[in-house]
């Protein structure tokens, strides 16, 4: 399992909460889904079989958090610039976990609120396929990608939500693909990551696994390498 499309990565499989601080000492930092779905785009672009594999056939877990609560959710993209969008990163097996997801407290819960916005639960479409013209309005993946935050990174999802259903359709026949599936709310606040899925189950994205699981794969670069950096390699 490799792939020539990244320079210097490493690919990480253990418990989430010992993968991370073993990538912290080692100088680098995870993949965002953003970046993960633009490589997921490369892929496909260079109808190489070895890259639809790495990055079409396979989970990838990811540092950006999901935080359901009271009836509505938080989407907290992980950028390398943001300490606040780092609480996945920085966790241990030393960190405050319940249901498997970093317990938080109802201040923490607050700021974040404010500082990312909270989306309304029964505004949105969970736990099926989507379409291609629903896959391109929900909110989780534009929070997820910064579709919200401008047209450049709405040009981005959309690019990359076009190759990925065409692939769905090539492979599998389906016109349906990339569902959001998350955890219940809890009487605390919890925050889980989130995982992408593989092809066959539409590059879906979950966010209710257990941090404490052995089986999380985690794909990171040098530190160095920011987000902006890798965006503009791929484009």
């Amino acid at each position: 399992m490799e792939t020539n499309l990244i320079k210097d990565y490493k690919l990480f499989e253990d418990n989430y909460n010992r993968i991370m601080p073993e990538l912290i000492k080692k100088n680098y930092r995870p993949l965002s889904t953003k970046e993960i779905m633009i490589y997921k785009r490369k892929a496909v672009e260079t109808k190489d079989g070895i890259e639809i594999n790495f990055w079409l056939d396979h989970h990838f877990d990811t540092p950006d958090g999901l935080i359901p609560y009271k009836d509505h959710i938080i989407v907290i993209p992980y950028s390398p610039n943001d300490p606040d969008s780092q609480l996945l990163v920085n966790a241990n097996e030393n960190s405050d976990f319940n249901f498997g997801a970093l317990r938080l407290t109802e201040n923490k819960f607050n700021y974040l609120a404010e500082k990312y916005g909270m989306l309304k639960r029964d505004d949105i479409l969970f736990g099926r396929r989507l379409l291609l013209t629903e896959a391109k309005q929900h909110q989780v993946w534009f929070k997820l990608t910064g579709a919200d935050k401008n047209e450049e990174n709405k040009i981005i999802l959309y690019s990359c939500i076009d190759y990925i259903f065409k692939e769905i359709d090539l492979k599998y026949e389906h016109y349906d693909g990339m569902s959001v599936s998350i955890e219940n709310d809890k009487d605390e606040p919890l925050m889980y990551a989130f995982n992408i899925g593989v092809l066959d189950h539409g590059s879906n994205i979950v966010a209710w696994y257990d941090l404490k699981e052995d089986d999380s794969r985690i794909i990171a670069v040098p530190k160095e390498k920011n987000l902006e950096m890798i965006v503009n390699v791929v484009l």
